[in-house]
């Protein structure tokens, strides 16, 4: 069987479901496939916003001195920049995750791990469940969002790799798609773009408080994709 779609979604946590709903606002058309619940549900700490306006440097240097050396900059520069604005304008203003609040009305910031400043939003120990709860109220009935749940992808569908044109191989890298597992047959699943949001890799280890949906697929397929 094939089906096509706008974009093809694999991955169905906080950053897949978010990618989905923004792009629903857009009215493009996505298949958001996912495997299970996966690790967002079981996120128990909060999520960083700011500890006021001024806080790019500090959170910046907080970030770098818990990577230990392994940060790639740029990417944190992206994150103390447009992270806090993102968390406001979708997560609080349009998303309406119920943070916790304080007598006054405020959000309540809390620090965890290496911050050195209170900058976290929370819900308790469930701040995780009650963002998702949060987004798949937006997204559940969404005439633009096709849900395929508990499917497994096998394989991203790449013209070097797939194509029966032999020439094809000598191609940019492209990506049309998918090969989905559902129950004992395989979709098709062509799109114009497709979104990897797998996740981690805790499954392969032997000790892991991560879900069993943490195995690197999306790790795996984006390497043999090459």
């Amino acid at each position: 069987m094939i089906q096509e779609t706008d974009v093809l979604i694999i991955g169905g946590g906080i950053a897949g479901a978010l990618c989905a709903y923004e792009l629903a606002k857009k009215k493009i058309q996505v298949t958001l496939v996912t495997s299970g619940k996966g690790n967002s549900h079981r996120a128990q700490g909060g999520i960083s916003y700011q500890a006021d306006h001024q806080d790019n440097t500090l959170f910046k240097e907080d970030i770098l001195h818990a990577g230990a050396g392994l940060c790639y900059e740029r990417a944190v520069d992206q994150l103390v920049t447009w992270g806090p604005k993102y968390v406001e304008e979708i997560l609080l203003n349009e998303i309406k995750v119920p943070f916790e609040k304080c007598e006054k009305g405020m959000w309540k910031l809390t620090k965890e791990a290496a911050h050195s400043a209170s900058r976290i939003l929370y819900h308790g120990d469930t701040t995780g469940q009650k963002i998702m709860e949060s987004i798949e109220k937006k997204i559940s009935d969404n005439p633009f969002i096709n849900r395929r749940e508990v499917q497994s992808v096998i394989d991203l569908i790449t013209l070097s790799h797939h194509s029966k044109t032999p020439t094809d191989i000598y191609a940019p890298s492209t990506c049309i798609g998918a090969y989905v597992l559902e129950g004992d047959s395989v979709v098709t699943l062509l799109a114009k773009e497709t979104v990897l949001a797998t996740g981690g890799v805790g499954e392969v280890f032997l000790h892991t408080t991560n879900s069993k949906e943490a195995r690197g697929d999306g790790v795996a397929m984006a390497y043999r994709a090459g």
